[in-house]
């Protein structure tokens, strides 16, 4: 067993002593990475660890959004070429203006025909899949025309398609890229302080990496495969001037966070759409948010 101090992990360090760390935030199910990415955006897993490359045809909290009686803005932003388009069909060839880089550091991209082969197969051109390269990530929050709904994948380390340096700290990755994409995109946040004042930003990992816990995962239903247990802990922030500081001790997982979506902007008579039973179970980030932690900070 092993782990880093805050003298290794600086930035976090730093937010978890001023904003709120939840330590109860399980990852979504026992396993590996994809079907723990999948709960998040989807609400649910199918149980099909053999994808290679991992492409599913799931539907995303995202559609929802859009369906909404007042269409609600998102936009999804990483490296190349975005999480959601591996996992919901509608997004995968489409909606181009609402995937974007995190920064204006564009990958370099590997030949053609290896990406073309590592992600979505030989019927697909790379072409199709570029980022909207006139706003990034960090361009809007500066100038607060951020979306309502923000994503932001790392540069995750597998696949590796381009040679931007990984920073999900995902093993082997090095920490330090990780602790440098926190900051950057921290700093932009608060650097409008009219938009910062509305934001609540989540930092989390998809699974727990085989590291030991011991805390056991309490059991959960499922309605959509056999996982009927949540995952080991994984570590999660809320930074927002909304946020209490200190530790919430609530019970949260990875469909916390469309819960808390569809709660703040899909409510209809006091109801979120239908994604899953864990989603309409799960409790929202609310329970880490407080009209008093704002008031204490807008008075320093």
């Amino acid at each position: 067993m092993g782990y880093y101090d805050g003298g290794e992990l600086p930035v976090y360090d730093h937010l978890a002593r001023n904003y709120c760390v939840c330590d109860h935030w399980f990852s979504s199910v026992p396993g590996a990475t994809w079907p723990n990415r999948l709960f998040s955006i989807t609400g649910g897993a199918i149980d099909r660890e053999d994808a290679k490359p991992p492409i599913y045809a799931e539907r995303s909290f995202v559609r929802e959004l859009e369906r909404a009686n007042a269409p609600v803005s998102w936009r999804w932003y990483s490296y190349f070429p975005g999480s959601l388009r591996m996992i919901d069909p509608k997004y995968r060839l489409s909606h181009h203006d609402h995937f974007a880089y995190v920064d204006r550091r564009a990958p370099e991209l590997r030949p053609r025909q290896t990406l073309k082969g590592m992600l979505l197969g030989d019927a697909v051109d790379v072409g199709d899949l570029l980022l909207h390269e006139d706003e990034c990530f960090l361009d809007q929050a500066k100038a607060g025309t951020l979306p309502q709904v923000s994503w932001i994948d790392p540069n995750f380390q597998e696949p590796t398609a381009y040679t931007h340096p990984s920073n999900d700290d995902h093993p082997p990755s090095d920490i330090r890229p990780g602790q440098e994409l926190v900051l950057m995109i921290y700093r932009a946040l608060i650097s409008n302080q009219r938009a910062w004042e509305r934001t609540l930003f989540v930092i989390t990992y998809d699974e727990h990496g085989g590291l030991y816990d011991h805390v056991p995962p309490p059991m959960r239903p499922q309605d959509k495969a056999p996982f009927n247990r949540l995952g080991v802990r994984v570590p999660a922030l809320i930074l927002s001037p909304w946020a209490t500081q200190g530790v919430c001790k609530q019970q949260f997982d990875h469909t916390s966070i469309i819960k808390t979506i569809l709660t703040r902007f899909c409510q209809v008579d006091g109801k979120i759409p239908d994604m899953g039973l864990r989603t309409t179970e799960a409790a929202d980030l609310g329970y880490a948010l407080t009209a008093s932690a704002a008031l204490t900070r807008n008075a320093r």
